[in-house]
């Protein structure tokens, strides 16, 4: 097989559609997920950098742009593959491409938006824990959402003279 702009044209617009119609081999369309899970992972992480603001000393720090890239990709990757697999999975027990091209109305949103919601719900604690992210911590910790909201609520709570 000889690899030309072409085929590679066809094999995105092909990993796109998701409609088992792989133009290419099968390693190019897991590559185009990996691809993209890596792309997310940034836009992930530069969205992180910005919640925390100009006071985060790990705006200048390559190594923490790595670390929380890293632990992005991870969670990107996972749920990426694991909607990559039960895309596969589910399109093939129902028929195949020729069934998947047929479906339309809520069909088609249940096949092609519920299942890839589904799957997020399950990858990301997969992928927070391939990554290594103490959860807890995180949502507790002097930026997390718990906290503020602990401290929101103390204030609201203390009496005004």
């Amino acid at each position: 097989m000889t690899f030309t702009p072409q085929l590679l044209r066809d094999s995105w617009h092909s990993w796109i559609a998701r409609d088992l119609c792989r133009v290419g081999p099968l390693w190019l369309q897991w590559l185009w997920t990996t691809l993209f899970s890596a792309s997310l992972a940034l836009v992930l992480t530069l969205f992180g950098f910005l919640m925390l603001g100009p006071r985060a000393s790990a705006w200048g720090s390559a190594d923490q742009w790595l670390v929380w890239y890293g632990k992005n990709f991870v969670v990107s990757l996972t749920i990426g593959g694991f909607i990559h697999l039960a895309v596969e999975v589910a399109g093939r027990l129902i028929g195949g491409a020729t069934v998947l091209r047929q479906l339309k109305g809520w069909r088609a949103t249940v096949f092609f938006a519920d299942i890839p919601t589904l799957v997020v719900v399950t990858g990301w604690p997969v992928g927070l824990l391939l990554a290594r992210v103490d959860v807890h911590r995180w949502f507790s910790g002097e930026h997390g959402t718990n906290r503020r909201i602990t401290r929101r609520a103390a204030a609201r709570r203390m009496p005004t003279r």
